[in-house]
């Protein structure tokens, strides 16, 4: 799909701009580039992306809940005793996060109103 592609572009632009900056790529930007390559495998694995898959199972929703809330939460409290780019980094996880479930949000909602109208986008 395109968002793994998108995000995974972060990948490539990442050490393309340490070396523009003529700067040697840091431990945490590692573990950083780590962490979203799991991130991605974890959402095409759950997700399980394809057109006209519009609405994920019940099941994939607990399980992104039960992770990605207290991760949110973790980061944003991390986040209050952090400044600088620590500080960034943690608040645009948590905000990647809840982004992340406002686009499915988003899709299943236009997909029911194509599908059956303003009622139907409630139920």
């Amino acid at each position: 799909g395109g968002r793994p592609g998108l995000v995974s572009a972060v990948l490539v632009a990442w050490p393309l701009g340490a070396r523009l900056d003529r700067r040697r790529v840091t431990r945490s930007e590692w573990v950083g580039a780590v962490a979203l390559t799991a991130a991605i495998a974890v959402f095409v694995e759950v997700g399980n992306p394809r057109p006209g898959h519009a609405r994920p199972p019940a099941l994939a929703w607990m399980a992104v809940a039960a992770l990605g809330i207290p991760v949110v939460v973790v980061c944003v409290l991390w986040a209050t005793k952090s400044a600088g780019r620590r500080r960034a980094v943690l608040l645009a996880v948590a905000v990647a996060l809840l982004l992340a479930r406002v686009a499915v949000l988003t899709k299943a909602s236009v997909v029911r109103r194509a599908h059956g109208g303003g009622p139907h986008c409630l139920s």
